[in-house]
């Protein structure tokens, strides 16, 4: 049973800090892009590497 409590803490401190990151980057000016070539051109237009998030 105590490891079950435990699983279930860590699995709400991951999720609660995921969705922090996306309100951090969201209050930075971080525009997320969903369309891989637009990202691809727009990257290569400003000079600049992307970053890939799988979900």
């Amino acid at each position: 049973m105590r490891h079950l409590t435990l699983l279930a803490l860590c699995a709400v401190a991951v999720a609660l800090s995921l969705t922090t990151i996306d309100r951090t980057a969201e209050a930075a000016g971080v525009v997320w892009l969903a369309d891989y070539n637009a990202a691809l051109k727009q990257a290569a237009d400003e000079n600049k590497p992307i970053f890939l998030e799988f979900r």
